[in-house]
């Protein structure tokens, strides 16, 4: 990046501080050029590094893991073209929310599963798996707080309600989803942990709940920052879309 200066004055005084000037811009400049080159080599050596994590075991590992998500989205879907477009959409969906990919394909999976009973689309499946992944992200928690969250929501829709232990951990792990699935049925969080206790939190009023509330759920995903931990989440799932 070239950065040129021209005269404006001919004075003895202005050409010495001319000078002064492009001393100091060319440091700066020089400097600049350092920091990107060491931030090159540190992404070039970090991206070897990771190319070396999948040999070996490692590779085995995400070999597996590849293996089971394949599993679980073809166990969620009836066709190879939903196959496909449940494969790239929970991709995009873990990118977008930097959630960790197996996470987001077995809440597809759950979500699938029940929802299908009361008539949802792969559309709408696909939608409220989004939403639900970045109202989890919103709560701000760290990977193990969202994977249970998630992961206790899952087996919630899949059991066909929301109560007992899978309502608290939501309540504790991920607020924003549960203040957007009571927004969504027009209670408060009191009423909701009363609904779920009776056990008329049904899979379909919590679905069509979080529907109603994708608004706001996307406005406070728009607030959250991306972390180092969720930038190597990112990554991982990068390397099982290789």
């Amino acid at each position: 990046m070239a950065i040129v200066l021209t005269t404006v004055s001919d004075s003895k005084q202005a050409q010495d501080d001319l000078a002064k000037l492009r001393e100091s811009v060319n440091n700066i400049q020089v400097t600049t050029e350092k920091a990107s080159k060491s931030f090159f080599d540190l992404t070039k050596n970090l991206a070897i590094g990771i190319a070396a994590l999948t040999t070996g075991s490692a590779f085995a590992k995400y070999s597996d893991n590849l293996t089971n998500l394949n599993t679980r989205l073809k166990l969620a879907t009836d066709s190879q073209l939903e196959f496909n477009l449940a494969l790239k959409a929970t991709q995009q969906i873990a990118l977008n929310t930097r959630t960790d990919l197996d996470t987001v394909a077995r809440l597809y999976n759950r979500i699938s599963r029940s929802s299908k009973e009361f008539g949802a689309s792969q559309t709408q499946i696909i939608r409220v798996t989004e939403l639900v992944s970045k109202a989890i992200a919103a709560s701000g928690g760290g990977v193990q707080e969202s994977q249970a969250a998630i992961q206790q929501l899952g087996q919630a829709l899949g059991s066909g309600k929301l109560a007992g232990d899978e309502l608290k951990s939501i309540l504790e792990n991920a607020p924003p989803l549960a203040m957007a699935i009571a927004k969504g049925l027009g209670v408060s969080i009191g009423k909701l942990k009363e609904l779920g206790e009776a056990g008329k939190l049904s899979s379909v009023a919590v679905f069509k709940a979080i529907l109603k509330q994708q608004s706001e759920i996307e406005k406070n995903f728009k607030k959250i920052d991306l972390t180092i931990g969720a930038a190597f989440t990112n990554l991982g799932t990068s390397l099982l879309m290789l």
